[in-house]
């Protein structure tokens, strides 16, 4: 759901970075003009960002408020998806079953236009050979997905591999 946030402050562009679950999450506010007192705004259907948002103290205090919720194709159809969508990880060392998993999953992927690029990392790409899902992340993408789906804080990409492996997912955490 596309979401659009508007700034109640004299400003043509504001950029803030938001901590939210041990994370900086930036948003940024354009297209203000002060001239003709048209309020700079932020748009994102990102989850994330959008919880970053309505937590955040600037929202409390009505210096941002919620414009408008515009609901998108994929919204309509994500519950609907969601339920069948589900699927348990084939045992650890199962070859075959690994290779069926990976087939099952390649029929199910996305297209290319709907994957944002927050979301091309949490796609399901690989297994390995000991069954673990493969994937690949930045050290601050790695944080994110960790605080995003399991509410956890990491800090190094050390524990970040830990804790990843001990849900199931092989993770390359790569400099940038």
């Amino acid at each position: 759901m596309l979401k659009v946030y508007q700034l109640r402050r004299n400003q043509n562009t504001f950029e803030v970075t938001l901590k939210y679950k041990g994370v900086g999450v930036r948003v940024s506010f354009v297209d203000g003009n002060t001239y003709n007192d048209i309020p700079a705004k932020c748009y994102t259907n990102d989850k994330f960002k959008q919880m970053a948002i309505e937590n955040s103290q600037m929202y409390k205090n009505k210096e941002i408020v919620l414009e408008r919720s515009i609901q998108e194709a994929s919204d309509r159809m994500a519950p609907a998806a969601s339920h069948t969508a589900v699927k348990k990880m084939p045992a650890r060392g199962s070859v075959k079953a690994v290779q069926k998993a990976g087939k099952q999953t390649q029929k199910q992927k996305p297209k290319a236009e709907d994957q944002t690029p927050e979301n091309q990392n949490t796609e399901i790409q690989d297994y390995d050979a000991e069954g673990l899902k493969k994937m690949e992340f930045t050290l601050a993408e790695a944080i994110q997905y960790i605080a995003t789906n399991y509410q956890q804080q990491v800090q190094t990409p050390n524990e970040a591999r830990a804790f990843l492996k001990e849900k199931g997912i092989k993770a390359t955490i790569k400099n940038g």
